[in-house]
């Protein structure tokens, strides 16, 4: 059965696709920090007003920015082009001008109303405009030597789209009572490449996708195509959201082992099954070669055969994992014609007692600027003796320390002893590395060390709704300290302490 999605997305047209809800200005030398951020909605109706809004910021008072509304003449050539259908581009893909393809119809300038302090001046404000024909336009809004795109259709009929691998139907209404349109020209598109044209009769049309046509996008990494409708003066364009998968859906594989976990020095069996897919349903991907590989936890590469299909198009091998291997999720990678790629997994897990333990103590608990954190690292043996002479390794990570709601609660020390026992990964998230050293056990399987703190207690706001991203801010640290510990078999061990770094002894609250 063929798959396939449906979109009806604002009646589709190329809706925040080719015309984007952002561009940005650049920088230029007289105005550092000066940027702008213009945008619109993407679809109108004959009559509609457009309303085109634009954000700026480090703006000096009485800025004036133009505005310059050129219609698209060349509607074909113009969308075709484009780089990429997530955002509009005034720079083909091979770097033509495309406001070449498009004429200037009006041109007008706006002060903008300028609020903020020494600081930081802002503003946003609705610039409105009223076509006057319909078509598809390109807004151009130039500060001195910045310059931002946005844009708009002005139409009354859409396209509504199905796609297959092996086919595309059209449906296009009037937008505004939703009736089915007949004679609307139709024009489908690979990229640049123009590959049907057709007529709608009562709102449909039917274009088949032949295999020239799935090939060509598979080797160009087109994932979908594009249909261009025109009635008159309305103009209609494709939701490119839609289902069309040339390149990745062409193919179906399936590719698995015989078991999901193994140990290291066990055999991998492996197998895959190809099937390409065609207008009647699927068909075997028989007698061709394959590139196989397999690459380990790591990413190294420790497997590659050129394996053949059989007449029911599957293939199958065996790889063989080394006593040493790391552990982790291993990838089989098949690769197929023009270098597309599928994938299937397996792990490779073993579990080994641990032999000994490794605590970390501190000399006290909370720490001034200036002071040492003084530690000692203990490593010792099950069975009772200690770890002697092994490699240690110790971390300084720092994060922000905020006081949770839980903080004052009665029940604060149950919270504690929750979140200490998070996985020791966890308790890493948004820090800070700060620093690394270095030792050995000594014969009592001991190792001491200090870190002396030279803490100023500012911390970046990273918001990204922040407006000055680097701007700070007072706060105290929690200090992890982290020690790992590896003894002559190679056996690695860790353990971590947290420690408050702070700004004075005590706080007060109210």
């Amino acid at each position: 059965m063929l798959h396939i999605k449906r979109n009806f997305t604002a009646l589709l047209l190329l809706a925040a696709i080719l015309f984007p809800s952002l561009s940005f200005g650049q920088n230029d030398n007289e105005d550092l920090n000066m940027s702008y951020t213009v945008y619109s909605n993407n679809m109108y109706a004959s009559g509609d007003e457009v309303a085109i809004n634009i954000y700026a910021y480090y703006l000096k008072k009485g800025a004036e920015f133009n505005f310059k509304i050129y219609k698209i003449d060349d509607i074909e050539g113009f969308f075709s082009r484009q780089t990429s259908n997530y955002q509009i581009d005034v720079l083909s893909k091979d770097s033509l001008n495309l406001l070449g393809l498009c004429t200037e119809i009006e041109s007008f300038n706006k002060r903008m109303k300028v609020e903020g302090d020494d600081d930081y001046y802002y503003s946003y404000e609705t610039v409105t405009y009223k076509p006057k024909q319909k078509g598809a336009f390109v807004v151009r809004v130039g500060y001195k030597n910045k310059v931002a795109y946005t844009g708009f259709f002005v139409t009354d009929i859409g396209t509504i789209t199905e796609a297959s691998n092996n086919a595309l139907l059209a449906y296009t209404v009037d937008r505004r009572s939703g009736e089915p349109l007949t004679d609307v020209d139709l024009n489908f598109f690979l990229g640049s490449k123009k590959i049907g044209t057709g007529k709608t009769m009562r709102g449909l049309f039917y274009k088949e996708i032949t295999s020239g046509d799935r090939d060509y996008a598979a080797a160009n990494n087109i994932a979908y195509p594009l249909i261009i409708g025109r009635k008159g003066d309305d103009i209609a364009v494709s939701d490119p959201y839609l289902y069309f998968g040339y390149g990745a859906n062409m193919y179906s594989v399936y590719i698995y082992s015989n078991q999901p976990v193994y140990r290291p020095k066990s055999p991998v069996e492996f197998k895959g099954i190809i099937r390409r897919s065609n207008p009647g349903g699927f068909e075997n991907y028989a007698e061709r070669d394959i590139t196989v590989k397999i690459k380990d936890s790591r990413g190294a590469e420790v497997y590659k055969q050129v394996l053949k299909t059989n007449s029911h198009g599957s293939f199958n091998g065996t790889y063989e994992i080394e006593d040493n291997a790391p552990l982790g999720q291993y990838f089989i990678y098949a690769e197929l014609e023009r270098g597309q790629q599928y994938t299937g997994s397996f792990y490779v897990e073993e579990y080994k007692k641990p032999e000994y333990k490794v605590g970390i103590t501190l000399d006290k608990e909370q720490y001034l600027d200036g002071e040492s954190i003084k530690g000692i690292v203990q490593a010792d043996y099950y069975f009772g003796s200690p770890v002697q002479d092994a490699e240690v390794e110790y971390n300084v990570y720092k994060k922000t320390f905020y006081k949770p709601w839980w903080y004052f609660s009665e029940y604060r020390w149950w919270y504690e002893d929750y979140y200490s026992s998070l996985d020791e990964n966890q308790q890493f998230n948004n820090s800070e590395f700060i620093f690394s050293g270095t030792g050995k056990l000594d014969k009592e399987g001991r190792f001491d060390f200090d870190y002396s703190i030279k803490e100023d207690f500012k911390s970046k706001y990273n918001y990204w709704w922040y407006w000055d991203s680097e701007g700070t801010y007072e706060t105290d640290f929690v200090y992890i300290i982290q020690a790992k510990v590896t003894d002559k078999s190679r056996r690695e061990i860790s353990s971590t302490k947290t420690v408050y770094v702070t700004r004075s002894d005590f706080f007060m609250s109210s």
